[in-house]
């Protein structure tokens, strides 16, 4: 059974090795979130494949929401999707701009308001 027992909140899951690509490009995925003031829970993960820890954090969230990153991309995934689907995929080459946007987006999506365009 699925612990949603915690505060509502957007969790964002990393490897369980603290992985050292961890940088500034995550906080402003975080900003994004904060400025539209929805939660956000940090959180560790076993699974290596990204999409698989987005999702799985998707249905751990109290919003449905969850976010995963890997050296390429950030991952933004929602428990009603299939695993396989994400609903954002962008690569982290893609500047602050971008990632602070998918972050806004990811709120967007739990507050159930249109999203921002832009980073596609």
């Amino acid at each position: 059974m699925i612990n949603n027992s915690e505060k509502p909140a957007i969790l964002l899951a990393c490897k369980s090795d603290k992985e050292s690509y961890c940088t500034a490009d995550l906080k402003e995925i975080l900003y994004g979130i904060e400025e539209e003031q929805i939660p956000y829970v940090l959180t560790t993960a076993e699974e290596e494949d990204a999409t698989n820890r987005a999702y799985d954090a998707a249905l751990r969230s109290r919003l449905n929401v969850g976010l995963a990153y890997d050296q390429r991309n950030v991952i933004v995934h929602y428990k009603n999707l299939a695993q396989d689907q994400p609903l954002f995929v962008v690569n982290r080459n893609k500047g602050y701009a971008a990632l602070r946007q998918l972050g806004n987006n990811a709120a967007r999506l739990v507050k159930g308001v249109p999203f921002k365009n832009g980073y596609k």
